[in-house]
């Protein structure tokens, strides 16, 4: 018998940990064809976890522990006895440790809580570990600390050929405007500013006038380009128009994602967590994942969200199924589709059913109710929906408004019959808002309620942004109480890097719906922080059933990942203390301590 250490407190790098500290302090802003048979056998041959394979004693025996099974259930064991990467067998610690044999090797626990690796339903990890080698503005408070953190990262960084940035925060630039014309005293190189939403990007003139004139013309249309005075642009391009610069800028390399992507797996290793779902896989996204899981190195369960466009053609579409073919390998499956349905309330661009008010309103545009934008029509949505779930695809839909999650919900109904025959895990992500009449229909049509619940509390963009243009409507954001009592599943995701990726931190929120520091929070009044519609909240298993069993079954791994119980993965965290049972405002306290992804040990390593 070998021994491995418990209660191991080593650290990951110090990038990883100054990323981590980042994402704490951020408030915020998924019939079968030759190739999917192709794809079909090529899955069959993967491991399963029907049965562990036969052996006289197990790999690894974890004892002295509080092992919790299912995070619906109050049963607990205190030993699991691991061979192949499965469990094989879980009871009271002397029974199991019984069954050890000579290269056994044995983790004390030390009487610590063990809970299912969490699931991340909605994450951008390979984009989001790029933004962290590139120059990050989270910070900033104001332009002027905007612009002069830019200025010091060009002055620092003179070998760059181009200046890629993220993290500004809307509240930051809501009463004093950024334009290409602060950018361009900056520097004369390409200069390109994401949002911390990743909704909106600045521009300098040097990327604008890159830009072909004709292409530029549709989204002023679409009210997606904003004007100084007179007509020249400003520089600041939302939602689709933000695809316009993909292609006058070099961008990141495959080598560049695939490197970065190394330090996002090992941050999210050291939040528990051992599965993902990718939810937006561009093609350098996808293949920074495939270098990865093709060298065994994919340390996480992904399920990639392939990009999508509104004006796919069959032609795109017979390209998505053979990606799906191509790159799944390992750890890494390709199965389902992303579509960006609309915006973000922060912008007006999140579609509702009854107009804005304030600044989107009618009093800022008189005559002209505002109801925010689609990027498909509900034509165009049904038709590219059906095309994806007839190949086989699960759908991951981005939803802010209600009319949104409205539209999601009736592209979906009529293929619940066909989805249901080819066991297809459909998903609706973020839903800042749910008609009440739509509360049911998740439950009916058999579509899981992703939700960021780090999002769910009073803060800046809250406060600022959306209460002004909703109204009394904010008082109903982010339902996640309600869907639940409706009979929704819920899983649960981060975003990263639009907010934490950290799974416990999210789960005190959507248990508080508080900011994390409640106890010292307070408001422009100096007031306590009001928590964020009260009866909204879920329990502590309801949101760990959300990041455990949840996100298994949208990632279609629930017959061997979600629980840990004989016959599964030993997906498992190790964590410092028994979150469930402490008080609310105490469970993002909790540390983890190890992550064990198929009983091999990936944090620390």
């Amino acid at each position: 018998m070998k021994k491995l250490p418990g209660n191991p407190t080593a650290l990951v790098s110090p990038s990883i940990n100054a990323a981590l500290d980042a994402a704490r302090k951020s408030g915020r802003s998924k019939r079968r064809s030759p190739v999917w048979l192709c794809l079909a056998a090529a899955l069959a041959a993967m491991p399963r976890a029907a049965a562990a394979p036969e052996q006289t004693a197990p790999d690894l025996i974890v004892h002295n522990a509080q092992i919790v099974i299912r995070a619906d259930a109050e049963e607990r064991q205190e030993a699991m006895a691991v061979a192949g990467g499965q469990i094989v067998k879980i009871g009271q610690s002397k029974d199991i440790l019984a069954s050890a044999g000579k290269t056994t090797k044995l983790y004390d626990a030390g009487g610590k809580l063990i809970v299912p690796g969490f699931h991340d339903s909605h994450v951008h990890l390979a984009e989001g570990a790029v933004e962290y080698t590139q120059l990050r503005l989270n910070e900033a408070k104001s332009k002027a600390e905007i612009l002069s953190a830019i200025q010091a990262y060009v002055q620092k960084h003179k070998n760059l050929k181009e200046i890629i940035g993220h993290g500004i925060s809307l509240p930051a630039v809501l009463d004093d405007k950024l334009t290409r014309i602060d950018l361009d005293k900056l520097t004369d190189k390409p200069l390109v500013i994401y949002s911390e939403d990743g909704h909106s990007i600045w521009v300098n003139s040097k990327v604008l006038n890159r830009i072909p004139r004709d292409k530029l013309a549709p989204f002023y249309k679409q009210g997606l380009l904003d004007k100084l005075d007179g007509d020249a642009n400003s520089g600041l391009l939302k939602e689709d128009a933000i695809y316009l610069v993909d292609s006058v800028i070099k961008g990141t390399s495959r080598r560049q994602f695939a490197h970065a992507l190394k330090d996002g797996l090992k941050l999210a290793n050291s939040l528990g967590i051992t599965s993902i779902q990718e939810a937006h896989a561009t093609d350098s996204v996808l293949k920074a994942y495939y270098d990865l899981a093709r060298r065994k190195e994919l340390t996480l369960r992904v399920e990639a969200a392939l990009h999508t466009s509104p004006n796919m053609d069959a032609g795109d579409l017979l390209k998505l199924q053979a990606k799906s073919f191509n790159y799944t390998t390992g750890n890494l499956r390709v199965r389902s589709a992303k579509i960006f349905l609309d915006g973000v309330v922060e912008t007006g661009t999140a579609a509702l059913l009854k107009p804005y008010i304030g600044k989107f309103g009618v009093e800022q545009n008189p005559g002209k109710d505002c109801l925010g934008l689609t990027n498909l029509d509900q034509a165009r949505l049904n038709k590219l929906v059906a095309e994806l779930v007839s190949r086989d695809f699960q759908i991951h839909i981005h939803a802010i408004g209600d009319r949104a999650v409205r539209m999601a919900l009736d592209a979906l109904e009529p293929l619940t019959e066909l989805s249901a025959e080819k066991d297809l895990r459909h998903h609706i992500a973020h839903l800042e808002l749910v008609d009440e009449q739509d509360f049911h229909s998740f439950h009916k049509l058999n579509v899981t309620a992703n939700f960021q619940p780090y999002w769910a509390f009073r803060d800046p963009y809250v406060e600022k942004l959306t209460v002004p243009v909703l109204g009394a409507r904010a008082e109903f954001i982010y339902p996640l109480g309600s869907l639940a009592r409706a009979g929704a599943r819920l899983a649960a995701g981060s975003d990263w890097t639009v907010s934490t990726m950290n799974p416990l931190e999210a789960m005190q929120v959507a248990v508080t719906r508080q900011p994390i520091n409640a106890g010292t929070a307070v408001d422009a009044a100096n007031n306590p922080i009001k928590p964020l519609n009260e009866k909204e909240r879920l329990s502590i298993r309801q949101i760990l059933a959300a990041y455990t069993m949840g996100g298994a079954y949208v990632n279609h791994s629930d017959k061997h990942t979600g629980t840990l119980e004989p016959g599964k993965y030993a997906d498992f965290v190790v964590l410092d203390r028994d979150f469930i049972n402490l008080p609310p405002q105490e469970i993002a306290r909790t540390k983890v301590l190890a992550t064990f992804l198929e009983g091999k040990q990936v944090y620390p390593r």
